[in-house]
């Protein structure tokens, strides 16, 4: 079977386009501080600022919107895997109030 060439119609990215170094860094620097905190902060901080930063990175300066929407995603997340499939995430410095 042959390669399938995109067409004109295609949705595919643009192969000619330039890599944007500056975001691909911050989402590097975003998911590095996402791993590191997971433990010690905790499964909703963490994902709170992958969410708010990831968004920083593509452009967004609604910071208290993207950090409101982060909490209430990370919360339902932590709910739905900790109550609903009973696997355990780190609570971290919320532990106490989880």
């Amino acid at each position: 079977m042959a390669p399938v060439s995109p067409s004109a119609d295609s949705e595919d990215a643009d192969a000619e386009a330039a890599t944007d170094w500056r975001v691909l860094g911050q989402l590097t620097v975003v998911l590095s501080l996402y791993g590191g905190l997971m433990e010690s902060a905790g499964f909703i901080l963490a994902s709170t600022l992958l969410f708010a930063g990831t968004a920083f990175a593509f452009g967004s300066r609604q910071f208290l919107r993207d950090a409101a929407i982060g909490v209430v995603l990370s919360s339902l997340s932590y709910l739905l895997f900790s109550e609903w499939l009973g696997i355990r995430l780190p609570a971290g410095i919320l532990d106490g109030i989880l």
